[in-house]
């Protein structure tokens, strides 16, 4: 996905339902049912999928800054319950984020900050939702082309990600 023709292009990833962690055996489960709309990094240290997809998993401290991307397509048995608090994983299939989503919502916050149209969001720790955030950093993945209120984690239609990326 590095030259711009292949930006929108939909790919296969591993999503490794596992907390970000350089030791393989170090990392914690992360038990969320994963949906279109939301938004994972990229996992550099590749423990799951055999080798044969690049890794993502939900944003943290450590991946903030790394490689963004949308969820598109989930299959039902990445999100089946193992055992308790544990979620299968597997592949699902994600888009780069940088230019317009085609037709689907993104997955979205204002519970702290109200989201306004022009402002920009990116990813937090912990969460598969994008915030508001007060100035471009590493963080940003786009900008809100619709206003998002409520004090719930939600979906808006209308955000552009070409310019901050």
């Amino acid at each position: 996905m590095s030259d711009n023709t292949n930006r929108n292009q939909v790919c296969t990833v591993w999503y490794t339902a596992k907390s970000k962690n350089a030791t393989k055996d170090s990392r914690n489960p992360i038990d969320v049912s994963i949906t279109p709309g939301m938004t994972v990094c990229l996992d550099a240290d590749r423990h799951d999928g055999g080798g044969m997809f690049e890794n993502v998993t939900r944003p943290a401290t450590a991946i903030l800054n790394a490689p963004k991307f949308l969820v598109v397509d989930v299959s039902p048995s990445v999100n089946e319950s193992v055992s308790s608090g544990v979620r299968r994983g597997g592949p699902i299939k994600v888009m780069a984020i940088c230019d317009k989503m085609p037709g689907l919502g993104l997955y979205v916050d204002g519970t702290t900050d109200n989201i306004a149209v022009g402002n920009l969001l990116g990813v937090v720790d912990g969460q598969f939702y994008l915030k508001y955030k007060a100035s471009l950093d590493g963080t940003c993945c786009a900008v809100a082309q619709e206003a998002y209120t409520p004090d719930t984690p939600g979906y808006i239609t209308e955000a552009t990600f070409k310019s901050v990326t």
